[in-house]
This record gives C-alpha cells, sequence and structure tokens, in this order.
C-alpha cells in the first residue's frame, strides 16, 4: 500500500492512503471538531472522542485521542504514533481471513494536544455492546440473543486458534455487520493498534482474559450470555464447559472487584451511566 505524508499545521504530520489529501484531512477533523450530532458521535470516555463526518472521501470516522504528558516528550524528540501500526495490522488480519475498518490516514508525528486515527465507515455495523445492553439496537428476544452469542463464541475460538491477541477485546471492539441471520453475519475488529500475531494457537490465559472481557456485562446478563456463549467456543470440546464457567466467572469477578475499588461501580452499565452523568453535572 502507498502512503503519502501530509502535514497540518497546528496537528504535525499524518499517513494517509490515496484517498484523502491534505485538504479533505483538514476539513474531516474540523467536522469532528465541530459535530453536534449526538448520532454521529461514537464514542466519548476519558478524552478520546470518536465522530462519524462526512467528506468528500465518503463518510469517515475520526478517532482524537488525548497526549498524555510523557507522550507528548517522546513525539517531540522525534517519535511516531502507535496509530501507524493500523495499516499493516489490517493487512495482516485481511491475510488471516479476518476484517477491520480500512484506515485511511493517522497521524504520524503528532503535534498539539491530540493525535488521530481516521477510517472508513461501513454503514449497517454496530457494537456488540450495542446489542447486548446499550440503545435501541438491543437484541430482546431470548433465542436470537443466544444465536448472536453463539455466533460470537465460534467466531472469537476461530480468532484465538488463529494465534491473534487482541488485549482490549470488549464489548465496544468488536463490531457485526449482520447477515440475513447472526450466523451469517460478518465481524469486524476495531482498535487494531492493541492487536499482537502469536503465531500459534492462544494459551489458556490469554483466552480465558478475553472471554472475560467479552462477558464481562451487565448482571442481568450473567445467566443468558454465558453458557451459550462458551458452548459455542468450546465446540468439540464442550464437555468441559463446567471448568471453563468457573474460571471466565472467576475472572470476571476479579475485573469487578478492579472496577469497583477503581471507580465505586461493579458493573460495565453501572460505570457507563455514571460517567455519563458525572459529565452533565454543572460545575
Amino acid at each position: 500500500m502507498k502512503l503519502t505524508r501530509l502535514y497540518l499545521e497546528g496537528r504535525g504530520s499524518f499517513l494517509a492512503t490515496s484517498a484523502i489529501d491534505r485538504v479533505t484531512l483538514e476539513e474531516a477533523i474540523r467536522a469532528h471538531r465541530d459535530n453536534k450530532e449526538p448520532e454521529r458521535c461514537l464514542k466519548r470516555n476519558l478524552g478520546t472522542l470518536v465522530t462519524v463526518v462526512r467528506s468528500p472521501a465518503g463518510e469517515l470516522v475520526v478517532k482524537e485521542v488525548p497526549i498524555r504528558c510523557v507522550r507528548r516528550m517522546y513525539y517531540c524528540l522525534g517519535g511516531t504514533s502507535s496509530f501507524t501500526r493500523e495499516f499493516q495490522q489490517v493487512q495482516r488480519l485481511s491475510e488471516l481471513g479476518l476484517l477491520a475498518p480500512m484506515v485511511v490516514a493517522c497521524s504520524l508525528r503528532p503535534r498539539g494536544s491530540s493525535e488521530f486515527l481516521i477510517t472508513e465507515f461501513a454503514r449497517g455495523l454496530v457494537t456488540l455492546r450495542d446489542l447486548l445492553w446499550l440503545g435501541d439496537t438491543v437484541v430482546r428476544d431470548r433465542d436470537e440473543l443466544c444465536r448472536l452469542l453463539s455466533s460470537v463464541g465460534a467466531w472469537l475460538r476461530h480468532v484465538h486458534d488463529l494465534g491473534l491477541w487482541q488485549r482490549d477485546m470488549k464489548p465496544s471492539n468488536v463490531l457485526l455487520k449482520k447477515g440475513a441471520t447472526f450466523e451469517r453475519s460478518a465481524f469486524f475488529l476495531v482498535d487494531v493498534t492493541a492487536v499482537r500475531f502469536r503465531g500459534s494457537s492462544l494459551d489458556r490465559r490469554r483466552r480465558v482474559r478475553n472471554l472475560c472481557q467479552i462477558l464481562d456485562l451487565p448482571a442481568d446478563l450473567d445467566d443468558v450470555a454465558r453458557t451459550p456463549l462458551l458452548q459455542a467456543y468450546l465446540g468439540k470440546d464442550a464437555a468441559d464447559l463446567d471448568p471453563w464457567i468457573r474460571r471466565v466467572g472467576l475472572a470476571i469477578e476479579a475485573r469487578r472487584d478492579s472496577r469497583q475499588d477503581r471507580c465505586g461501580f461493579r458493573h460495565v452499565d453501572e460505570e457507563h451511566w455514571g460517567l455519563l452523568a458525572s459529565r452533565q453535572e454543572p460545575t
């Protein structure tokens, strides 16, 4: 893939494909910053902002991440953004038959307070989080929910058997493009900077870590989600279901203990609504 370097005043240098030029990049970031449409804001958390913008290159997803102090010093000394790895990561995923949104531009040597990643926006994609518990897309039917979870389990087993490790495999980083059924849905990974290609099937510790991240859900889903997902994950090894339920359950509770110590909320939905409420409180 041929990449070019672009420079934006005050924002530093970028790597970009032929799909985007300097003017389009500048306009995309400006539209991202000026966004006033809540439905076009995909994420706002701990300073990270993700929005969908319209541009001459089509609809794009702009991810803006604040640069912390130590990182800013690293960039001043000539370091490059970890986002630059995404071009190669997406290509390697494609070679394994796995999907991720195509990157069109990213910060190379950022200047200012933020760095950026810009990807293509694919309509029809919805996060696993939004299918399981957040928003208007939540799957309410019990049988359909079990089919969704089974599809996730089978997909994740395939990912692990390929030796792919995503250290932040949470429901908001897994997207689905729904087919006629959940069994025919296409799965996409985001935040692929965090992906590592281990070269061989993952060990049990990493498998349990990813499974507990995916299954760290609101409390009312605990009894619904674990069995169908883990049954599909184990496949022909489903006779080992009970030990896996115990291992993953213990890992989930440890994760929740850590969350409670960190922010006072035990479950992921409590943390989400707590953070939302804190942003809306008058100063």
